[in-house]
């Protein structure tokens, strides 16, 4: 399976850092997610936006932003 992350360098607040920084089990979000996620992706790109996935690949994707946190509206 291939992962595609999207990067998103909005800061989340009060912490002033972008939400992939943030600890998660004493590790950055973004290093936990590739850990975990390890096991069932072989590839992994980073594009800017959704448009610059390739689709010409007939592969199981699994496609993500690399700055996912909760607000108002997930709770």
């Amino acid at each position: 399976m291939r992962k595609v992350i999207i990067r998103d360098n909005r800061k989340i607040a009060p912490f002033n850092e972008a939400a992939r920084e943030l600890r998660v089990l004493n590790k950055p979000l973004w290093l936990h997610q590739k850990d975990m996620l390890a096991r069932y992706c072989e590839t992994e790109l980073e594009v800017d936006s959704f448009d610059q996935i390739p689709t010409a690949e007939h592969e199981e994707t699994l496609v993500y932003w690399d700055n996912l946190f909760f607000d108002k509206a997930f709770c």
